[in-house]
């Protein structure tokens, strides 16, 4: 059972899509709009001042092209901290490439004209990647360090030969093992 509604911003320019998703929006309990606007530049402003978890956005918006649109709000869908994710998803009126999808970091797709059921459905879909999962290993597997001690070196340490790290004052020892360690 959710704990929290889902605080949803839907950007639509064809204001009769944008009169029927804040209708859907209304009707299913677990969420909750925070505004219905025709306009992205807009919506770049509510999402930077309100905490939105889900993003309705049409694919064709005047103002703002989709793609700039999202590499403007990428830290918000790809955040570094502890945030939930922004989710996107986008509507169109043409299906649109999972590749393309997965690329620019949209969550799903609204075919226009969609029905509630759909609409429920893709919400649902989005919201499951908000469970906890554990997190993905680093992607790279290497840390360059650089340590200074009668000058610079860089030294090449994989994550998983880590034994344990310890800290001493202003200084901080990774073991590799019980005699092998550096100190940075």
């Amino acid at each position: 059972m959710r704990q929290q509604k889902i605080k949803v911003l839907i950007l639509e320019n064809d204001i009769h899509q944008l009169t029927t998703t804040i209708e859907f929006v209304k009707r299913t309990a677990h969420l909750q709009l925070t505004s219905g606007l025709p306009s992205s530049r807009e919506g770049l402003y509510r999402i930077f001042n309100n905490r939105i978890d889900l993003l309705i956005i049409d694919n064709n918006m005047p103002d703002i092209p989709l793609h700039e649109f999202l590499l403007q709000i990428q830290s918000l869908t790809q955040p570094k901290t502890k945030r939930r994710r922004l989710r996107v998803l986008v509507t169109s009126t043409q299906p649109l490439k999972k590749s393309m999808l997965d690329k620019l970091g949209i969550s799903g797709q609204l075919t226009k004209p969609f029905d509630y059921d759909t609409f429920v459905l893709q919400i649902d879909n989005a919201c499951e990647s908000w469970q906890d999962k554990p997190l993905d290993p680093l992607p790279n597997t290497q840390l360059f360090l650089v340590r200074q001690s009668n000058g610079i070196q860089r030294v090449k340490i994989n994550f998983y030969a880590i034994a344990y790290l310890q800290a001493d004052g202003m200084d901080c020892k990774i073991w590799l093992s019980d005699s092998l360690y550096y100190t940075v």
